[in-house]
């Protein structure tokens, strides 16, 4: 989930870039990135409707964590920055990660609810925030 307000993920990435010539990003673990004022229109959406149930609200398309800050770079001229994929292994984190975190959207469909694709989340957000 990357947002207009604190820290997040495409916010570290672009900042490690400007501090170092090579990020080791995991290239294991495949989710669907998310930009939170997305997910803020898919609940509004949502409330306005009659449906109930759970739903999973997430940007469409999947990657890895290496592709999408190969994408954050790529969309901020810092293509000179090397981005090396590891494993989740080779990261160490205290916590157990998924390896596939891709969240089904069938039901949001059901409801006449489309979402844009991670790549345009991404693209308006760099907008937003002058970050392009």
């Amino acid at each position: 989930l990357f947002g207009d307000v604190g820290n997040n993920f495409v916010r570290t990435m672009l900042k490690l870039a400007k501090e170092r010539d090579t990020l080791r990003v995991v290239n294991d673990q495949l989710g669907s990135p998310t930009y939170a004022l997305d997910l803020a229109t898919i609940i509004d959406r949502l409330i306005r409707t009659e449906a109930y149930g759970i739903y999973h609200g997430t940007n469409e398309g999947s990657c890895t964590w290496f592709d999408f800050t190969k994408e954050i770079l790529e969309l901020t001229g810092q293509e000179k920055v090397k981005v090396e994929p590891i494993t989740t292994e080779e990261l160490n984190r205290p916590a157990p990660r998924p390896q596939y975190s891709i969240l089904g959207k069938e039901g949001l469909r059901m409801v006449g609810i489309e979402v844009p694709h991670y790549r345009d989340a991404l693209k308006r957000f760099m907008a937003k925030n002058i970050l392009v």
